[in-house]
């Protein structure tokens, strides 16, 4: 897969196992990951990092422009299917969810987990953040839910899924098609 990022301060490209970032004036630089990339984001203003998953279930952190690189997993997840970014009220937290269904929440730049739900019998579906709440509700095929507070990354209830009143923002964060 390949994924191309325009910043303020230049070019991201990422393509198979290598990101590669051309600012607007100097040297190239590029990175090389071990495995395959399969899922990237960027997030964040300043510092501003692309977050990419791998194949072998690596998630790595790379904080531009300086190309510095914290590995958030190492082989702790299946492949990574996606990552997606929060909406500003949290920009800087990413949510990755791999082929066997585990959820990770992680906040770049306190550099630590908030939550790590691993996989269930019963596929995601889909994954909801709540505003003001700052909760997340976890969705499965099965019609299960799992509430998560991202303050204290801890599940706070499990619960059969109702419409949301007015008054709370929902974002769906992640769905399956």
């Amino acid at each position: 897969m390949s994924f191309n990022y325009k910043t303020p301060n230049g070019i991201i490209f990422i393509e198979g196992n290598v990101v590669s970032f051309k600012p607007e004036e100097g040297d190239k630089s590029e990175i090389k990951i071990q495995s395959n990339i399969s899922a990237s984001v960027l997030i964040g203003d300043f510092p501003m990092y692309v977050v990419v998953g791998c194949d072998d279930g690596n998630v790595i952190s790379i904080e531009f422009p300086s190309c510095s690189q914290t590995v958030i997993t190492r082989n702790q997840l299946a492949k990574v299917k996606s990552i997606s970014a929060f909406p500003d009220t949290h920009r800087y937290l990413t949510l990755t969810v791999d082929d066997q269904g585990s959820v990770l929440v992680y906040d770049h730049l306190y550099n630590k987990k908030v939550i790590y739900s691993p996989p269930l019998p019963s596929q995601i579906i889909s994954v909801e953040y709540f505003y003001p709440l700052c909760v997340m509700l976890l969705s499965y095929a099965d019609g299960r839910s799992f509430v998560w507070s991202l303050d204290t990354g801890s599940l706070l209830s499990t619960l059969q899924y109702s419409v949301p009143q007015d008054r709370i923002k929902s974002t769906i964060v992640y769905q399956t098609i």
